[in-house]
């Protein structure tokens, strides 16, 4: 797919999301897109996606040997992403294997409190590009990323289908990685709205 193409795609399926509130810690209402790839996604729209973080972080495809993906919606996307790359496919998820070489990340969300992550593919040798769905506060990635370096592991890039906020923006001033996102997403008389797209920093 072209990248006019793919913003068409992207954007007509991504402003038809329904909205709902949660509330955060302190009370304060949320308002949160209910995006496809958490409600019904049509085969086009993937494959929007997909080409799209090809396009966007190409070069750091190429230098990596591992996609990373954290639960829940990016399992849907990065599998594929791996597969047509060649690249090991890793994931972070929401249950604790309790052992010792797992890697533990705190997930924190932009509505709520957190809770713990964990993961036991991942190789001390590996060349990562961490792939989500949505960067909202940034803070899952950037604790993600956090205990990945520590540990001396490579991140390459990291990149989402949406930005929301200032959270690839927070992402790229903590890492100074290649960091991007497909489309920016606000709500804008109380509905999504795309108003950016190819966004890298």
């Amino acid at each position: 797919m072209k990248r006019e193409e793919i913003k068409r795609v992207i954007k007509r399926f991504s402003e038809k999301g329904r909205t709902t509130t949660f509330y955060t810690d302190d009370g304060k209402p949320y308002t949160y897109v209910i995006l496809p790839l958490e409600s019904r996604a049509e085969p086009i729209f993937i494959r929007a996606c997909v080409e799209g973080i090809e396009k966007l972080m190409k070069e750091e495809i190429k230098k990596s040997n591992t996609v990373l993906a954290i639960e829940s919606k990016g399992f849907i996307i990065t599998p594929i992403i791996a597969m047509r790359n060649g690249l090991r496919w890793v994931a972070v998820r929401k249950r604790n294997y309790n052992i010792p070489d797992q890697f533990v990340f705190h997930q924190k969300k932009a509505f709520k409190g957190g809770t713990e992550l964990f993961c036991v593919g991942l190789k001390r040798n590996d060349r990562v590009i961490l792939i989500d769905d949505i960067f909202s506060s940034g803070g899952t990635v950037i604790n993600t990323v956090e205990v990945l370096m520590n540990c001396g592991i490579k991140i390459n890039g990291i990149c989402a289908i949406y930005t929301r906020g200032n959270g690839l923006e927070e992402i790229k001033k903590k890492f100074g990685l290649p960091t991007g996102a497909l489309a920016r997403i606000e709500i804008i008389e109380g509905k999504p709205k795309i108003t950016e797209f190819f966004i890298k920093e």
